[in-house]
């Protein structure tokens, strides 16, 4: 059979939303989070020596903001979240995960080519909120800003494939 378009491309994996997961301390999920942006930043000053071309990179403290933008709805624990991050005497971490694949049971391709990433922002604590309703969906979503000390990234390796089935 020719292919259409003379299209030479394979698969190279997928992935679902629904293995995504943010973690805020010990509260459960029901946040609905719609959107989470960070920045992490390292002050460097350039230092240069007189009377020669050499040039010296000063590394200095870092930090990172993080924006987070979620549904205000009745059943989610909305006082406990405010009362974890508005402390600045007791910050906590926010956790972001993403699993690449779509399971062992959909396509052995993808779950040979699975991967989890795992974001931490470390030490957070909630520098502003906002809010916002709109007149089409009647929805109030809080814009919140935050303040952290340390991120770690990992990007795990790929779990060992399912053993095949017996014959």
């Amino acid at each position: 059979m020719a292919a259409v378009f003379n299209a030479a491309q394979t698969f190279g994996g997928a992935f679902n939303i629904a293995n995504s997961k943010v973690k805020f301390g010990g509260l459960s999920a029901d946040h609905l989070v719609q959107s989470i942006q960070y920045q992490y930043q390292q002050q460097i000053s350039m230092l240069y020596e007189l009377g020669s071309p050499n040039v010296y990179f000063n590394g200095g403290r870092s930090q990172g903001t993080a924006n987070m933008s979620k549904m205000l709805i009745a059943k989610s624990n909305n006082d406990d979240f405010l009362r974890l991050y508005n402390d600045v005497c007791a910050p906590n971490d926010i956790v972001v995960t993403q699993a690449s694949g779509c399971g062992p049971s959909k396509n052995t391709l993808s779950a040979a080519l699975a991967t989890t990433s795992t974001l931490k922002l470390q030490n957070a604590v909630m520098s502003s909120l906002s809010g916002t309703q709109d007149s089409q969906s009647a929805v109030f979503t809080e814009q919140m800003g935050f303040m952290f000390i340390g991120l770690d990234k990992t990007i795990g390796a790929a779990p060992d494939p399912a053993p095949a089935p017996a014959p």
